[in-house]
């Protein structure tokens, strides 16, 4: 089974670039305590409600994908979103670089980030599991595996490098941006039969 959700060239790629984004988003939460409080000075406290204020981005855009759905296709709606995460680490990296970069738009752009993350995640994972729905648990458990897996070591990696430097941080989007595009690109090639559930 396992195997054969591999071999669909679909699948495959929605794997990819599934793992690439979420790679980001790992690094994002192991370089955020060091950047939100060695580098922009936040407390504990400060650092709780800023990150909270963050992450409440992936529940507003859920209704708004919802709505979306009604109108437009998974592939449709990530093939926009995609590129947000891109354009997130453009911006970080512009502005650190130019020397503007402040806490509020820090979290302008991670709020960009995650919102991208939201939409792209939720209807990735719908492309990834289309072309298998006799065997959806096996091909979700094995994204969920490979997120985890191959996703935390990217993020670590750059995060690594991103402890109390949004620069860094920057740069990882920018990479896992640059790598997530063309491989969602490939997924969309159709290839092959949808399985059915069995009756």
């Amino acid at each position: 089974n396992v195997r054969a959700i591999l071999a669909d060239p679909r699948s495959g790629w929605s794997v990819a670039f599934l793992t690439f984004v979420y790679g980001g988003v790992m690094a994002y939460l192991l370089a955020s305590p060091s950047i939100y409080i060695s580098h922009f000075g936040l407390g504990p406290e400060g650092f709780a409600i800023v990150f909270a204020m963050v992450a409440t981005t992936t529940l507003l855009t859920q209704p708004i994908n919802a709505r979306l759905l009604r109108r437009y296709g998974p592939q449709q709606i990530a093939g926009v979103a995609l590129p947000g995460y891109l354009f997130a680490g453009l911006l970080l990296l512009s502005l650190s670089l130019l020397g503007v970069l402040t806490l509020p738009l820090f979290i302008i752009c991670m709020i960009t980030f995650f919102a991208s993350f939201s939409f792209v995640m939720g209807n990735g994972t719908t492309m990834l599991l289309d072309p298998h729905r006799a065997r959806a648990g096996v091909a979700s458990g094995l994204m969920g595996f490979l997120q985890l897996a191959v996703g935390t070591a990217l993020g670590t990696l750059i995060a690594r490098y991103a402890t109390g430097d949004p620069k860094a941080l920057a740069v990882g989007f920018i990479v896992l941006g640059l790598l997530s595009y063309p491989t969602f690109r490939m997924a969309l090639r159709p290839r092959g039969r949808t399985e059915k559930r069995p009756a």
